[in-house]
């Protein structure tokens, strides 16, 4: 073992220097300081990893969430019990009774498929409609806006990220984006928030972190 002036230095540990300068004993970790970006990033690759299975975003997220961000060996038991949400809207709720061609909320005519979008429960609206939807819901539901229902009445399907990138306005897409960040760290144990409160830094861990201490030290000092 290493000796220094405190004596030697035990296994799974390093030495580091306080912020006075001097000597002190830390638990080595493996660890990574994420910005915003790359937690973003991180979450998008769990969330794509899942979805090859098959599934939508939205049942990706549940999937994911109920195992705290880890990805299961299998689908085994993930659906069970649930009525509707995420992925299972069309099996209480009927396709929309609208006119073939008319957005869903205004009713007014698309005369292509370039003139709407449609979610994967056959709901479908004008790009008018769904802009004006999402950009005053992310103002007024908070980070419940990451479970918004779509705009059909009754219908319990969770409208996607990718829906969100592509209507809001840059303001809303900001604070959308840390509603998700936010999510995903803290119900992720790999991740935990620098506790310096102008940071806004994460630290991703190779192991988990709720439970137990670890000594880590962000870049902002």
């Amino acid at each position: 073992k290493n000796k220094t002036s405190l004596g030697a230095i035990p296994e799974g540990q390093t030495l580091m220097r306080s912020p006075s300068g001097a000597p002190v004993l830390a638990r080595m970790v493996s660890y990574q300081v994420k910005e915003e970006n790359e937690v973003m990033e991180h979450r998008r690759q769990l969330i794509e990893g899942v979805m090859e299975w098959g599934l939508t975003e939205p049942q990706a997220i549940d999937l994911l969430v109920t195992n705290e961000w880890q990805r299961p060996v299998s689908l085994d038991g993930f659906g069970e019990g649930k009525s509707g949400g995420s992925g299972g809207a069309m099996a209480s709720i009927p396709a929309p009774q609208v006119e073939e061609g008319v957005c869903g909320v205004c009713a007014m005519p698309c005369e292509s498929e370039a003139d709407s979008y449609e979610l994967s429960c056959g709901h479908s609206f004008c790009h008018e409609c769904w802009a004006q939807y999402l950009n005053i819901s992310v103002k007024e539901k908070g980070p419940q806006v990451l479970k918004l229902p779509c705009p059909s009445y009754k219908c319990e399907e969770v409208v996607p990220c990718e829906v969100f990138v592509k209507y809001c306005d840059e303001s809303a897409r900001k604070v959308y984006e840390s509603h998700m960040v936010a999510a995903f760290v803290d119900k992720n144990p790999a991740y935990a928030w620098c506790p310096k409160p102008t940071c806004g830094k994460a630290v991703h861990y190779a192991k988990g972190v709720r439970g137990s201490p670890r000594d880590v030290q962000c870049v902002c000092g």
